[in-house]
């Protein structure tokens, strides 16, 4: 049934782009792969992939493996430097587990492996389900949400039912939230008129961004207020913001006359709604290149707590391991428990060979990671199926 489901899965999200059979059995190999890694390998180093991107990561890896052979390689090069001890053979090897996963001395040492109630991906330490590794303490990430607005009030006295566009430039400092520019009408009746957010179109990349927001100011129009906000984490930078009516600019902020390092001046600030009591956005003028412009920063917080969670008092014992089928051809085994150090799994791994790959995988850009992106697509299927 398995077999049946990772097909049609893999098969609705690639048929309109004409996988082969082969491209979608190496999907199929490396989903069930990422599973058991990501949720039963208990190393250290394997504990810092940012998993969500490395399924689109051996999506694209995968993808153009011609044989048996050049996937079981490109498999086992994605485990061996993050997590030593996994490997693919053929379907048909016997497994000697390795001894090299031993340390020779055992003291200081203690047996690493996962527990799982449920699967744990909440990252909240009230949720009935959770995922820990035995003597290692649980990573608690504050859930931060929010969002610091700049704006600005124009009366509508002399622009009802005119055409305009606002437009301006904007880029994320950091690739933690995003950045959006809005404008909306306010009607003599109380009730809200045009209005636009750009929800559906936010800035995240690292690079300025022009926009612009298109429209016709309502004809009982009472007032517009227009601006940017950041939402969530981050630092979003904002200028040129120019606001046209029939084509006559009747608004500019370029920022130029703001002193570096205070709040602006020449535009309103105010922190909206945020789940942290009195945490508040930080609004400031900067300079790069000669340029200024202003930037909105989330506020400082607690960001994580570590806790010992146990989810069981039983647990898996050293030589315990996983030997599944992942093709017709080939599978995976996983040893399910290490030894380690207070600092570091067993066997060591070389950091500048692990700091590289990480940073392949952890560092794919946000702003090429939208719906058009075929293996972001493979990639949540490949999530989604592991957690069912």
């Amino acid at each position: 049934m398995k077999n049946i489901s990772t097909a049609l899965l893999l098969f609705l999200g690639c048929t309109c782009f004409a996988q082969s059979q082969r491209q979608i059995e190496n999907q199929m190999a490396f989903a069930k792969f990422y599973g058991y890694v990501r949720y039963f390998y208990p190393g250290d180093d394997a504990a810092k992939i940012d998993w969500d991107k490395f399924a689109i990561y051996g999506a694209q890896q995968v993808d153009q493996c011609k044989t048996d052979e050049a996937l079981k390689e490109n498999l086992n090069a994605m485990a061996q430097i993050l997590m030593p001890g996994v490997s693919i053979v053929q379907g048909n090897e016997k497994i000697v587990f390795p001894a090299n996963l031993k340390p020779k001395n055992l003291n200081g040492y203690q047996e690493i492996t996962w527990q799982h109630l449920g699967v744990g991906l909440l990252n909240d330490k009230r949720s009935l389900y959770q995922s820990a590794r035995t003597n290692r303490k649980t990573v608690f990430k504050n859930k931060f949400t929010g969002f610091g607005n700049l704006s600005t009030l124009l009366p509508a006295k002399d622009i009802k039912g005119k055409s305009f566009v606002l437009s301006g430039r904007g880029r994320m400092l950091s690739d933690d939230g995003q950045g959006q520019f809005w404008l909306r009408v306010d009607r003599e009746n109380g009730q809200m008129g045009f209005f636009e957010n750009m929800d559906s179109r936010p800035i995240r990349s690292k690079s300025w961004q022009n926009f612009e927001i298109k429209g016709t100011i309502n004809e009982d129009a009472k007032q517009i207020l227009l601006g940017a906000f950041l939402v969530n984490r981050g630092k979003f930078a904002i200028d040129d913001l120019i606001l046209k009516v029939d084509g006559k600019e009747i608004y500019h902020r370029d920022f130029e006359d703001e002193t570096v390092g205070s709040e602006p001046k020449t535009i309103s600030v105010s922190t909206g709604r945020s789940s942290v009591e009195n945490a508040k956005y930080v609004f400031a003028a900067n300079v790069a290149q000669q340029n200024k412009f202003v930037e909105v920063a989330s506020p400082t917080i607690v960001e994580s707590e570590s806790l010992d969670i146990k989810p069981f008092g039983r647990r898996a014992q050293f030589g315990e391991y996983i030997e599944k089928p992942i093709s017709s051809n080939l599978k995976v085994f996983v040893p399910i428990v290490l030894y380690g150090t207070k600092t570091q799994t067993f066997p060591f791994t070389d950091s500048v060979k692990v700091n590289k790959q990480l940073s392949a995988i952890n560092s794919l850009s946000a702003d090429k990671l939208t719906v058009n992106n075929l293996y972001m697509r493979i990639g949540n299927i490949t999530n989604t199926w592991n957690i069912f």
